[in-house]
């Protein structure tokens, strides 16, 4: 069996499993992916390029073409309330006052942007594809502008806090992108992180079917220590870490369970099914005990950490 080194941490790694789209299916592309023996990471070997990367993601990735409809409305109202329980709780964790800055790098379509503007926080935003860039700004007036991780080049000590959520797994180079995050911020700064557990119960239940694989969207599978000593070689100092998440942990168990019911994929494969829609909803609530035994014992199916400038 042959070996190289892992790029995270230069441990031993081998080859792992070679992946398709079987989640959204808007390529046939085939990502191999190799798996590293000391921090249990994985990553795409051989890396695609940037170009052929921006081809995974079809239309309806962020859900810019929402129609109108009492199911659509209902959905509205539950992500709101997600968004709430979640990551405005982390949010207010980060100790971000009125008035000083925050970038939302990754904000897709802007629904948590918008409720953290409501705070009279100095709201900006960064997304790498146009269509929700566009949403952003048309639907609630955001200063969203349009770059990919690669392309970033921040100003120094500026932000008094910042958030990439479900961003470090699509980059090429995560720790030159965590580089950049450190030196946007001020002193004393926050990083709120967002990845997939790879070392999860959900992962290990689910194999090739968990959706925080997402294959070839998802450039990397992080793990805990992985994502501790990126952040450590970015600079940062780690304070706090969970693996419990309202938005993305019980529907990430519900989606790999049952794909067919995620409205996103739905919107994406333009297959609008109501009533799976109506079981995926009432699976993701039946499995929140489930994921929620996970997270208490640090195996939950994502990681959020919140790290500081230091």
């Amino acid at each position: 069996m042959s070996l190289e080194s892992c790029p995270l941490c230069g441990g031993a790694s081998h080859f792992w499993r070679t992946l398709s789209d079987r989640f959204y299916q808007q390529t046939e592309f085939q990502a191999t992916y190799w798996r590293c023996t000391k921090c249990g990471s994985a990553y795409q070997n051989p890396m695609p390029s940037r170009d052929l990367a921006a081809t995974f993601y079809g239309s309806g990735y962020w859900g810019e073409q929402v129609k109108p409809g009492l199911l659509n409305r209902l959905q509205a109202h539950y992500v709101a309330t997600l968004l709430r329980w979640d990551l405005m709780r982390w949010f207010n964790r980060m100790n971000i006052k009125p008035a000083e800055s925050f970038l939302d790098f990754g904000c897709s379509r802007g629904d948590w942007l918008a409720l953290i503007a409501k705070r009279g926080v100095q709201a900006h935003g960064i997304d790498g594809d146009p269509r929700a860039v566009e949403y952003a700004r048309n639907t609630f007036g955001l200063d969203v502008s349009c770059h990919q991780a690669e392309t970033w080049d921040p100003a120094p000590d500026q932000l008094a806090g910042m958030a990439a959520l479900h961003v470090l797994e699509h980059t090429h180079e995560p720790l030159i992108f965590l580089q950049k995050c450190h030196r946007a911020l001020r002193q004393e700064g926050r990083l709120l992180l967002r990845v997939p557990n790879l070392g999860s119960w959900q992962a290990t239940w689910t194999g090739t079917a968990w959706k925080g694989l997402e294959a070839p969207r998802h450039l990397w599978q992080f793990t805990l220590p992985a994502i501790r000593k990126l952040l450590s070689d970015a600079g940062f100092q780690v304070d706090r870490v969970s693996t419990w998440s309202w938005r993305d942990g019980p529907p990430g168990l519900s989606s790999s369970l049952f794909a067919q019911g995620e409205p996103t994929r739905q919107k994406i494969m333009g297959r609008a099914r109501p009533l799976a829609t109506l079981f995926y909803l009432a699976l993701t609530w039946a499995l929140t005990p489930v994921e929620g035994l996970a997270a208490a014992l640090q195996k939950g199916g994502m990681l959020t950490v919140v790290a500081r400038k230091s």
